[in-house]
């Protein structure tokens, strides 16, 4: 499928009947040195939301958004550029793409698939553009179990995003979750490599 009839017949489908989102289509970002750049998506927490920012500044549509998604055409890579493709924008890394987004809106989260892989960036981490939270969406419904599919609905589903009393969603909530266990692994990393050299200087 083309990106306009993938989004049409699934992309769309899955987001709002599925994963219950409600968005804007094509929403542009004002104010870039390449002039206005649209992501194909502004997914918000309430119809409410959506309604405020679309009367508000365009300045400020973003600022109501819970996350940003791009979509491309059914097989194009998300890491590299394709000069083959025909829209200029389009040409370069989807994944870079995405990262631009995140920090132009101000949005912390954002989703880029091309149909099949479903990935997950977040604003901070996009920076380095390999890191990303990624589902090959049909193997996950040919092989896969109902638990695995789960990881797919919890991550990408409009729940996800929606924050609670203390400002955190569930996503900053595993991210956070995330970055404690690294650091901590990585502390007890570095008080076994302590204690394996002292025990080999013993040994010399």
């Amino acid at each position: 499928l083309s990106e306009a009839s993938l989004e049409e017949r699934f992309i769309r489908p899955v987001l709002r009947n599925y994963l219950g989102h409600i968005y804007e289509v094509q929403s542009g970002i004002p104010h870039t040195i390449e002039g206005t750049k649209k992501p194909d998506y502004a997914f918000f927490s309430d119809e409410e939301a959506r309604t405020a920012a679309l009367k508000g500044r365009i300045e400020e549509f973003y600022n109501a958004a819970v996350a940003v998604g791009e979509v491309k055409r059914w097989g194009r890579p998300l890491d590299k550029k394709l000069k083959s493709e025909k829209a200029p924008f389009e040409i370069q890394n989807p994944s870079l793409q995405m990262s631009r987004y995140l920090w132009l809106t101000g949005t912390k989260w954002g989703v880029l698939t091309d149909g099949r892989f479903w990935r997950l960036y977040e604003r901070e981490t996009s920076k380095r553009i390999d890191v990303y939270y990624e589902v090959d969406l049909p193997e996950l419904l040919e092989q896969g179990t109902v638990e695995d599919f789960k990881y797919f609905h919890i991550f990408f589903n409009k729940e996800a995003f929606l924050k609670d009393a203390d400002g955190l969603c569930l996503l900053d909530r595993i991210y956070q979750g995330s970055v404690d266990y690294r650091e901590e692994v990585s502390d007890e990393l570095k008080a076994n490599v302590y204690q394996a050299l002292r025990l080999l200087a013993e040994g010399f």
